[in-house]
């Protein structure tokens, strides 16, 4: 239930009189930013078959898609199945999370904070993991994160809010060449556009739409004439 504002679907708005809401829940799925929250079942396996066999899907059918879900998340089915949830690191147990919703085959993911409380590693293999989600199930990924190094990884397309309001939209390399603008809505910046702010201390149009440390050190070295 909406409390103010609007949301459309594919054009539509989901709040009209006689929208098929259930078709929200059978296309998007949610991953929350608390993975205990999500899981519900205290085995790996039982839980990530939770949704499907809550949807009627058949045995056997269930079976495959728990399997491909925990394969595709680096969580082989063999090992993991039977493994206890509360024996599992906190990344481990967010890759539980989000295989229970691809499971579903939902062709829309939404996920809250994905990395929030993972280690460094346990952040790149899972940044590696949604990239590599994106390329060959053509998901439509939606993130909601505080994090625009997060977010620029995997995004190609940013909504900033303030207070409720959207107030940038547009394609990320477009946002983040207003880094002025995301550092007064106190928006931490990602490491690279930090050092390109820095640089443009000694070369005024030197771009803040730079996405990684590589693509920091390439415009450097290009004006710096050594490229």
């Amino acid at each position: 239930r909406l409390g103010q504002g609007q949301v459309f679907y594919e054009g539509e708005d989901v709040a009209a009189p006689g929208y098929d809401r259930g078709r929200l829940r059978r296309e998007i799925g949610i991953v929350f930013q608390q993975p205990d929250s999500q899981i519900i079942e205290d085995v790996v396996g039982a839980d990530v078959a939770f949704g499907p066999t809550a949807a009627g899907l058949s045995a056997s059918v269930t079976r495959e898609r728990v399997e491909e879900s925990l394969d595709t998340l680096g969580l082989p089915y063999p090992d993991y199945r039977l493994r206890y949830i509360h024996a599992l690191s906190g990344g481990q147990r967010r890759r539980v999370a989000i295989a229970g919703v691809l499971a579903m085959h939902t062709p829309v993911l939404v996920l809250d904070e994905p990395m929030a409380g993972i280690d460094p590693r346990g952040r790149k293999e899972l940044l590696e993991l949604l990239n590599k989600l994106q390329r060959d199930r053509e998901l439509t990924l939606i993130v909601c994160s505080a994090s625009l190094t997060d977010a620029s990884l995997l995004c190609d397309r940013f909504i900033v809010l303030d207070r409720g309001t959207v107030v940038m939209d547009g394609p990320v390399r477009e946002v983040l060449r207003e880094a002025d603008r995301l550092a007064e809505l106190d928006i931490t910046l990602p490491e690279p556009v930090v050092g390109a702010r820095e640089m443009q201390k000694l070369f005024p149009d030197f771009p803040t739409d730079v996405l990684t440390e590589d693509e920091l050190e390439s415009e450097l070295l290009e004006r710096l004439g050594t490229a």
